[in-house]
């Protein structure tokens, strides 16, 4: 019995995530394709500052999974082992699950960016790009986005590339009033 309502859970967990990327989505193509009657300012906002931690995440992201595969290929090589079974970091897509004190809410960003954010992240872990050139690429990716949603100020990508621990810490606790 235990094992058919984790399973029913399950079940309904995916429908709801489905349900919310959907929403996400729309949220966002409503938000660049906005009459100014229909988005807010202060709506469009939340989604630039979505996208933010989005860009920000899906960097990290690509930068562990990258981390991974190297530390694996390594003890391969160490073990004198093929290591052609070993796959390459998987991109996961354009959402990403963003915890907010209790609540959890999707957030999104277009595939080609989320893709080339991916790819920063995997090259950035690899030494192939050093960090201002990976903040420089996530900022006009970012920036992008900001155009796309009419988002007229700056918002900097990457700042835990430049911050020190204390400083990550007071921006997690900004994040949470999304």
């Amino acid at each position: 019995m235990a094992l058919f309502k984790s399973l029913r859970a399950n079940i309904l967990d995916k429908k709801t995530a489905a349900r919310l990327k959907e929403r996400c989505f729309l949220d966002y193509q409503q938000a660049i394709n906005y009459d100014e009657t229909e988005v807010t300012e202060i709506a469009r906002s939340k989604l630039a500052n979505r996208a933010r931690i989005n860009i920000d995440m899906t960097f990290v992201d690509a930068a562990n999974r990258t981390e991974a595969y190297e530390d694996e290929r390594l003890k391969c090589l160490e073990a004198r082992e093929s290591d052609s079974h070993l796959q390459e970091p998987q991109y996961d897509g354009p959402y990403k699950i963003v915890k907010t004190g209790e609540n959890n809410i999707f957030t999104y960003i277009p595939d080609e960016y989320s893709k080339e954010i991916f790819k920063i992240g995997c090259s950035y872990q690899r030494d192939k790009i050093s960090k201002e050139k990976a903040m420089l690429i996530g900022n006009s990716v970012l920036q992008n986005i900001c155009a796309d949603l009419d988002v007229n100020y700056h918002i900097p990508a990457f700042r835990f590339l430049d911050e020190s621990p204390n400083e990550q810490l007071l921006n997690e606790k900004d994040e949470n009033n999304l």
